[in-house]
């Protein structure tokens, strides 16, 4: 490749130290086994109120979205809405993943943290 060109990569971003942080912390609830990942498995969790935060990537489906508001609405669960689908399942292992729901509170907190969050 000529020393001109540049390799671009679809939905490609350099991660800010903020970014870095957030899916680091990520990545140790996977390992500490307090994430619950995928559609049908977070919103199980959430009804049965096992799951205090639900991360959704920026490019989940309005369908699938609208689910999970109805059922964090019903129980309580805090939404946020961050980030591809790709970064996300970096995070925990997976090539990609739209939906996580972490389980424990200590988790929740410093996830929260490193997006300047302040959770009750």
């Amino acid at each position: 490749m000529p020393k001109h060109q540049h390799l671009y990569m679809r939905n490609f971003r350099v991660m800010q130290n903020d970014d870095r942080g957030f899916y680091s912390a990520i990545g140790l609830a996977r390992k500490a086994g307090k994430i619950v990942a995928g559609t049908v498995a977070v919103t199980q969790a959430v009804g049965r109120r096992k799951v205090r935060l639900v991360i959704v990537t920026e490019d989940l489906g309005t369908n699938t979205l609208n689910k999970i508001k109805a059922a964090c609405n019903e129980t309580g669960a805090e939404l946020i809405s961050y980030g591809s689908s790709e970064m996300l399942g970096n995070a925990i292992g997976r090539e990609s993943i739209k939906i996580i729901g972490i389980i424990d509170r200590n988790f929740i907190k410093l996830i929260l943290s490193k997006m300047q969050i302040e959770w009750r």
